[in-house]
């Protein structure tokens, strides 16, 4: 039991510094003269501006230090709490799976990002080309939906660690606001490329491919 108490922990503190990882290393930097463009990316956020304007290295380090800040806070709420009502191979299962998701979401999120390249932005903006290549393929949005596996891996490990009712509450609050900020961002930005690439191009780009979710939507 102490082993996989352990083991559950490790792999929190690696599923978070891999969010941090997406968040604070862009998948392409732009040259400092394209001043503009670089802006256009970030938005209005001075914290990843920053951010963005350091080296990798830099980046890496900050990654680490938000990670041992956030896993900290997780790790003291459980305290000592390690009795499951559930067996030890169904909460084995269960971290298992949630492992799977997070890794899954965060690799093709990392994926399309890859894609994307110098086009990768987060502010809504309009690309000189619809992106038809890697995850882009079969999904309109393969980044947000890896985003989303990706935070919810991460949730459902929390909630197998018994990490208090208030960290799982938080994170949960946390994924909601992230989903439903999502939904509204894919409706804008869809409406946005409609506009921009009209509707025959547009619509044989949709017809093609799914918007987010696999066999659904």
């Amino acid at each position: 039991m102490l082993a996989q108490v352990v083991k559950s922990k490790i792999w929190i503190v690696l599923l978070l510094f891999s969010h941090f990882l997406d968040i604070f290393i862009p998948p392409a930097k732009l040259p400092p003269s394209d001043e503009q463009k670089f802006n256009e990316r970030i938005g209005t956020n001075s914290l990843l501006s920053f951010v963005w304007e350091l080296s990798t290295i830099k980046q890496f380090m900050i990654a680490i230090v938000a990670t041992g800040m956030i896993s900290g806070t997780i790790i003291r709420r459980q305290g000592s709490e390690t009795k499951h009502s559930a067996s030890t191979i169904s909460s084995g299962l269960w971290e298992a799976s949630a492992i799977i998701m997070s890794l899954s979401g965060w690799a093709l999120r990392s994926w399309a990002k890859s894609t994307l390249s110098t086009f990768f932005t987060y502010r809504i903006s309009q690309p000189t080309s619809l992106i038809t290549t890697g995850p882009y393929s079969l999904l309109v949005h393969p980044g947000y939906l890896g985003g989303i596996l990706h935070k919810l891996g991460i949730l459902v490990l929390l909630v197998v660690m018994r990490s208090g009712h208030i960290m799982i509450a938080s994170f949960v609050v946390l994924c909601s606001m992230h989903v439903f900020n999502l939904l509204y961002r894919i409706k804008d930005e869809e409406e946005m490329l409609h506009a921009h690439f009209g509707d025959d191009q547009w619509t044989r780009h949709v017809t093609e491919r799914w918007h987010l979710i696999p066999f659904w939507w």
